[in-house]
């Protein structure tokens, strides 16, 4: 496994030079997503593998919290490694030298000569260094030595894993689990066109604060210190024709509330843009479910279309959320009104345009789902 694990990688690093392709999705970015969602049990540093995954996935379109999702990490660092990307044009760590080093320079001089002279693993090299030197280190130690040397890059790695480097969140990665409602669904709307997914509308709730923003940046905790406000629950629609009324909840979204949010919003918003006689509903997963609300769907939109059980890379509404929280660090927020009034103004700022791009991905999404089957 792993030459193809190399294979994958140096296919990611291909798809991240390349110019930036909405309908593009790299095979090798299917193959490896497929088996990164069960890893679970991540480190505290992400690997260069994973960063390249996540930057490839940011290039064809995909929203913060798609690619936590789909990665299985937390949207914070997605948001940590992109920002990274896009100001430093790196994914890789800044090499730093350690201040109080293990090995001298001529110990280090014989490891690297070690692995010139006989190719092995790198636990195989640390026993050698820990008989040679009489020296205790980690394997991420001997790494960094042959990094600096530019004889180890997690980019291109061609060493054999050994059979102390394969854990289990090494087995959970090379698992292959699929979810059949979402093969269902995706196979059910793959084919499609644009004519249908124009009249799709679509909704989503979310909740809002500084305190709790994922962006991770200077500016940002600089918000923190100043926000004394509370948190804000949102409620948004969007179709291919645009956006439509943001609507905020000062509290708890309750069921009653949120019905009627959907009486006050989804046919008045059909009318606007004249689809009220054959609009398509797209179900929110997480709210939906109420029998109340599914007899408001059944009996007040033309067309209900019932989401899979997982759907976080299919409702657009999810991208919207992400644009708003990171171009909060934009605005000057010390309380709930401030907060409001920055989302308002993000929210106008989504153009016709821009709501019909994000439409106009959902086949190559789904496409993508069916291809990881």
């Amino acid at each position: 496994m792993a030459i193809k694990y190399s294979i994958y990688n140096s296919e990611i690093q291909r798809q991240i030079e390349e110019p930036f392709h909405h309908t593009t999705t790299c095979i090798a970015i299917q193959h490896l997503s497929r088996h990164w969602h069960k890893t679970a049990k991540m480190g505290p540093r992400s690997t260069i593998a994973q960063r390249m995954l996540i930057i490839a996935h940011f290039k064809n379109g995909y929203s913060h919290g798609k690619i936590a999702s789909m990665v299985n990490m937390a949207r914070s660092s997605v948001q940590t490694i992109i920002t990274r990307f896009v100001r430093e044009n790196r994914v890789h760590n800044k090499f730093r030298k350690a201040t109080n080093k293990i090995f001298t320079e001529l110990e280090e001089t014989m490891i690297v000569q070690q692995y010139q002279n006989k190719p092995t693993t790198i636990p195989n090299l640390l026993k050698y260094v820990e008989k040679q030197f009489k020296k205790s280190c980690n394997l991420e130690t001997i790494r960094r030595v042959l990094r600096a040397q530019k004889l180890f890059d997690e980019t291109n790695n061609n060493m054999t894993l050994s059979t102390e480097e394969i854990t289990d969140d090494n087995k959970a990665f090379l698992s292959i689990e699929s979810v059949p409602s979402r093969i269902s669904f995706a196979k059910e709307y793959l084919a499609k066109d644009y004519v249908f997914w124009d009249s799709v509308i679509f909704t989503g709730v979310a909740e809002f604060s500084p305190m709790y923003s994922k962006i991770g940046l200077k500016e940002h905790h600089e918000m923190i210190m100043k926000y004394k406000g509370s948190t804000l629950v949102v409620w948004g629609c969007i179709s291919a024709a645009g956006v439509g009324n943001l609507v905020f909840v000062k509290r708890n979204m309750t069921k009653n509330r949120y019905l009627s949010i959907l009486k006050e919003n989804v046919v008045q918003y059909a009318q606007k843009f004249g689809i009220e006689n054959i609009f398509h509903y797209y179900q929110n997963n997480n709210r939906d479910h109420e029998k109340a609300i599914q007899e408001w769907g059944i009996w007040n939109c033309p067309h209900v279309m019932k989401p899979p059980g997982y759907d976080l890379d299919i409702n657009i509404v999810d991208n919207l959320w992400e644009i708003l929280d990171q171009n909060l660090i934009f605005h000057s927020i010390t309380d709930e009104n401030d907060l409001q009034k920055a989302l308002s103004e993000e929210w106008e700022k989504v153009t016709p345009e821009i709501a019909k791009n994000l439409v106009r991905t959902l086949p190559n999404r789904l496409q993508y789902i069916v291809d990881m089957a």
